[in-house]
């Protein structure tokens, strides 16, 4: 089943990608490099919409189940619950743990993707500033006297 959502998602990703395509070969500067950032900006949109999907249904589940387990908790503390609740506390309790796994990958995954831009960003800070340096120390003329 996982195999098949992903396969799934991988098409859904790639016809979303594709409906962008023609916004990078419309584009008027021709250099693949800019090319190449705008397609890297595509990807990034799509993949914070999905990371923005999963959250929101992952913190939707999450109130769903604790509302249920403080429900369950209230008869259990006026015992008033039965053997069908327990069983029900313990399905709906492994299901959080579950949920907060869930929750500490996608935060993690977020932080991998800033890690990347923020990176990236990094990156071209430094090769300017190799780029200025060099042109310091260029040595441009020598005089003898």
């Amino acid at each position: 089943m996982r195999y098949y959502n992903s396969i799934t998602y991988r098409k859904k990703f790639k016809k979303e990608f594709d409906s962008r395509i023609p916004d990078i070969h419309n584009m008027e500067e021709p250099n693949p490099q800019s090319k190449l950032e705008f397609a890297k900006v595509i990807i990034r949109m799509l993949y914070e919409d999905k990371m923005r999907e999963v959250t929101k249904n992952t913190n939707i589940e999450s109130k769903v189940i604790k509302d249920e387990l403080q429900l369950i908790q209230e008869k259990i503390e006026l015992k008033q619950n039965t053997p069908q609740e327990n069983t029900r506390l313990e399905v709906l309790t492994q299901r959080l743990n579950e949920i907060t796994k869930r929750q500490g990958k996608i935060n993690a995954e977020k932080l991998r993707q800033k890690w990347i831009d923020e990176g990236e960003k990094s990156s071209k800070y430094f090769l300017n500033l190799l780029k200025s340096k060099g042109k310091q120390t260029l040595i441009r003329e020598l005089s003898t006297h």
